[in-house]
């Protein structure tokens, strides 16, 4: 599938929720900008298309039946096939401890239900940016301790372009960088 926004060939998606409704909605919305989304709706089914697809980004539910989110994440980062693919969790569960919970099991970043569609895609057009312009997702440029800051201004220019409302300024407030190496400030 051709990217219609950056005329290159689509990052590819694995979503990852036990609500049918939810996966209609954002595979959708995904698609409409232009990314080959699959599903599943567990994880024992998310690390099975995940080895299959080899997606750039899975967006992983924190509560599932089989196996939910936070053992699914566990078992991605530790298969060296997928262990570098950025992982966001998509969770009804924002309290505090349960966010850190997800990042501390090797999440990139987490956004909470209910969705806010144009977060969610600007979040996903940027990872998408970061790994065209740097050949890596932002998980392995971190633990490689390279500095990924000098992408900024063309993922930069490319957000604004994209998403005006964000605004340069608002932009700049939000990008990113690794300090100390090893770690990645969140983008948004």
């Amino acid at each position: 599938m051709q990217n219609l926004s950056t005329g290159t060939m689509s990052h590819r998606i694995l979503l990852v929720d036990d609500e049918i409704d939810i996966l209609e909605f954002v595979r959708y919305n995904l698609q409409k900008e232009g990314y080959e989304v699959f599903t599943a709706q567990n994880g024992a089914e998310a690390l099975k298309a995940a080895a299959k697809y080899r997606p750039h980004l899975i967006l992983l539910d924190m509560m599932m039946p089989v196996m939910d989110g936070a053992q699914t994440c566990r078992a991605i980062r530790q298969d060296p096939q997928l262990r570098d693919t950025m992982v966001v969790f998509l969770s009804a569960l924002g309290e505090e401890d349960q966010q850190l919970t997800g990042f501390g099991v090797g999440a990139d970043d987490y956004l909470t239900k209910p969705i806010k569609m144009k977060l969610l895609v600007s979040r996903v057009f940027l990872g998408s940016l970061i790994q065209q312009q740097t050949g890596h997702p932002i998980g392995t440029e971190a633990e490689k301790g390279v500095q990924i800051r000098s992408c900024n201004g063309r993922a930069g220019k490319s957000m604004t372009e994209k998403f005006p409302e964000i605004g340069v300024d608002g932009l700049n407030k939000k990008s990113f960088h690794l300090s100390p190496p090893g770690t990645v400030q969140k983008l948004f």
